[in-house]
């Protein structure tokens, strides 16, 4: 996925898996697969950072 080790060792077990779950489904099938749209991503923003 591309994290830095610093990245990958500061996450919870539940973001960890969250973040395995997105990532397969982006890149599952690019053709069914829509960008998150503006309040999708404020959402993560707040959530995430």
């Amino acid at each position: 996925m591309g994290w830095r080790p610093a990245d990958f060792w500061q996450v919870t077990v539940t973001e960890f898996f969250d973040a395995v779950d997105i990532f397969n489904e982006m890149h599952a099938d690019p053709e069914k697969t829509e960008a998150p749209d503006e309040d999708e991503m404020t959402k993560l923003l707040e959530k995430y950072g």
